[in-house]
């Protein structure tokens, strides 16, 4: 099956003799190299920008810190806090692909409850 080609066009601008020239080149890709390139483009974003939430642009690790302080501060024991933050997590680890080359993750310092 013959993959069909977008053609696509770039500008270009140039500095000739002092004066800006803008020009205009043709470039010929395929879908899938589009899609490819619009991939890594967004994971190179999503790598510059770090956890943040897309709406407000806050540090989302910043802001999970700040619901925990929230939630002891209204009472909730270090406990029972600590216990919904391991099923959480256990729940991440859980939804994670497994693969051959991927190790169990162990918690550094992990005591669990009685």
């Amino acid at each position: 099956m013959k993959e069909s080609s977008l053609i696509i066009n770039l500008p270009i601008k140039q500095e000739i003799k002092n004066e800006n020239h803008k020009e205009t080149i043709k470039m010929k890709i395929t879908k899938r190299q589009l899609k490819k390139i619009i991939k890594e483009e967004k994971a190179k974003l999503i790598r510059e920008a770090g956890y943040r939430d897309p709406r407000t642009g806050e540090d989302l690790l910043l802001k999970l810190n700040g619901i925990i302080d929230m939630l002891l501060d209204m009472g909730m024991s270090t406990t029972e806090l600590a216990n919904e933050l391991r099923g959480l997590a256990a729940d991440v680890e859980d939804s994670a692909p497994t693969s051959k080359n991927t190790e169990e993750l162990t918690p550094v310092n992990y005591t669990p409850f009685p």
